[in-house]
């Protein structure tokens, strides 16, 4: 279910719907980064691997 979807589902005030958005986004913002960060670990762990396996 979209964030927006459950927003209007229930009667909020303007400030409790200002507040959700704000979570949501930094939600969204955090999972973002998050995967980036996981993303460059396995890249460098890629990365030694190789090194590892042309000294060898």
């Amino acid at each position: 279910m979209a964030p927006d979807q459950l927003l209007s589902d229930r009667l909020l005030t303007s400030r409790e719907k200002s507040w959700a958005r704000s979570a949501i986004a930094l939600a969204e913002r955090r999972a973002y980064l998050f995967g980036r960060d996981s993303q460059k670990r396995e890249s460098a762990s890629r990365q030694d691997a190789r090194r590892d396996c042309a000294m060898a």
